[in-house]
């Protein structure tokens, strides 16, 4: 499951990066309007947003977790985790708010440690 999951986190952050420009981003909005319910395109619409506009929507991320979550797809919601986390130590974010966010994603803290002491480590 962890290669699976890999391998879906990071084509979704190149082509979230691909698409994230201001040419493209009217045809990708286009594109998600056509087809509301696929949950890649969900996906990478937030994605693109955290990538292109720096932005944390709490309240749209927390809707999809949800989501995921009551539907039993823990491979969408494992993407939409990792997205997240790379988001909170890409971008400058309060501490409250990286706290709240993990806490209603389900994300352990000390995973978040973790990552960060690698991080720092390399």
């Amino acid at each position: 499951f962890a290669l699976a999951s890999n391998i879906s986190t990071d084509i979704m952050k190149k082509i979230s990066k691909a698409v994230g420009t201001k040419d493209l981003l009217h045809i990708f909005e286009r594109i998600h309007t056509e087809s509301k319910d696929n949950i890649a395109y969900e996906l990478l619409k937030h994605g693109v947003a955290l990538e292109f506009n720096g932005q944390l929507q709490n309240n749209k991320i927390i809707s999809m977790h949800k989501r995921f979550t009551e539907s039993k797809n823990i491979l969408a919601d494992s993407t939409l985790k990792s997205v997240v986390l790379d988001h909170i130590y890409m971008f400058e974010t309060s501490y409250s708010k990286k706290v709240s966010i993990c806490a209603k994603l389900d994300i352990g803290t000390e995973s978040n440690k973790k990552k960060q002491l690698e991080k720092f480590s390399q």
